[in-house]
């Protein structure tokens, strides 16, 4: 009975050594034709020992099972065995920073696997809704009070620091509302006298915002609101501009300005930008810059529609900061 024991014991402990090292490498960033073996590699794509790469394109990024990583910018055929003994004896790379290993075992993780949880110090981004007025729309996210007080949607926001003048933003209908009657949504960015500085209509829960650069050089604060549109609805933005609560946006100070240009010249050094915006977004996230950190998500998302590793780093993103529509009425909910 025991040898029968250790015998199976032998043989689990051999399966689970060769499923380990079914693969060399992953990839963590292709741009262009890169193939292995000629079939297209992927985001994620894993590649075994005895397999050799085709790049053709401008670049390719691979992360070794022991965590090092291969970037390759010179088109060729390399063989895996190769790079598995360069991978061993690189030390450093462009990709040795936190939030660039970050980015990398994210999105080299099986597609089942959860989002890393608790990741930022900003654990409340919703602010403050006034649930008895006639607001609609919950602005994604608003002001953070306290990095470590409880979400509490009825507490009064701050503004939303923002270091960009791209900025992202998201926003979910209140479960009262009639869902069915919003056709669109009027994006209106305000003064603090209510004045409409810019405005855009959208048709989804979300959009990307370009602010003028003269803006916040005129202006130390603005107001972002998202007001539901009914079909054939056609009223002014001036009368639009006094509904909805929306959400306050402040600049980071010059001295910020400049810590966090320095920060993100440090670590964006890969040859592949849309790694290097996923690397930024990581940074914003951190910093609680979250506007900033939706913008480049989107940038990448859109840039990359095909590509559902990063659509899934980013939906992992708003999962691990509660920013997702069901967090919020979870939060509503909680709050009555």
């Amino acid at each position: 009975m025991n040898s029968k024991f250790f015998i199976c014991t032998a043989l689990m402990l051999a399966g689970t050594t060769l499923y380990a090292q079914d693969y060399s490498f992953k990839v963590f960033g292709s741009k262009g034709n890169n193939t292995v073996n000629g079939v297209p590699v992927k985001v994620g794509t894993k590649i075994k020992d005895t397999e050799a790469i085709s790049v053709e394109g401008a670049y390719l990024g691979l992360s070794h099972s022991n965590g090092k990583t291969v970037e390759l910018t010179s088109k060729g055929t390399y063989k895996i065995k190769d790079l598995m003994n360069q991978a061993l004896k690189n030390s450093n790379s462009s990709l040795t920073s936190k939030y660039a290993s970050f980015v990398v075992n994210e999105l080299t993780k099986d597609d089942g696997d959860a989002p890393t949880q608790n990741r930022s110090k900003y654990m409340n981004k919703t602010g403050s809704v006034d649930r008895s007025g006639v607001d609609q729309v919950v602005m994604i996210p608003l002001g953070v009070e306290d990095a470590n007080a409880q979400q509490d949607l009825n507490r009064e926001a701050v503004p939303v620091k923002i270091y960009g003048n791209t900025i992202g933003v998201k926003w979910v209908l209140k479960p009262s509302a009639d869902e069915k009657k919003v056709e669109a949504y009027r994006v209106l960015l305000l003064d603090l006298s209510e004045q409409v500085v810019a405005a855009q209509t959208v048709k989804g829960e979300g959009t990307v915002i370009e602010i003028p650069l003269a803006t916040f050089k005129e202006h130390s604060h603005l107001i972002l609101k998202a007001v539901p549109l009914e079909k054939g609805q056609n009223v002014s933005d001036d009368k639009l501009s006094g509904l909805e609560k929306g959400v306050s946006l402040e600049k980071v100070s010059e001295e910020r300005t400049a810590q966090i240009r320095a920060d993100l010249k440090t670590i964006c050094v890969n040859p592949d930008e849309t790694i290097n915006k996923l690397i930024a977004a990581r940074y914003f996230e951190d910093n609680g810059l979250f506007m900033d950190a939706i913008a480049m998500y989107e940038e990448v998302v859109k840039a990359n529609p095909t590509e559902s590793k990063y659509a899934k780093l980013y939906n992992d993103f708003l999962v691990a900061n509660k920013l997702t529509k069901d967090d919020i009425h979870q939060a509503l909910a909680a709050n009555k």
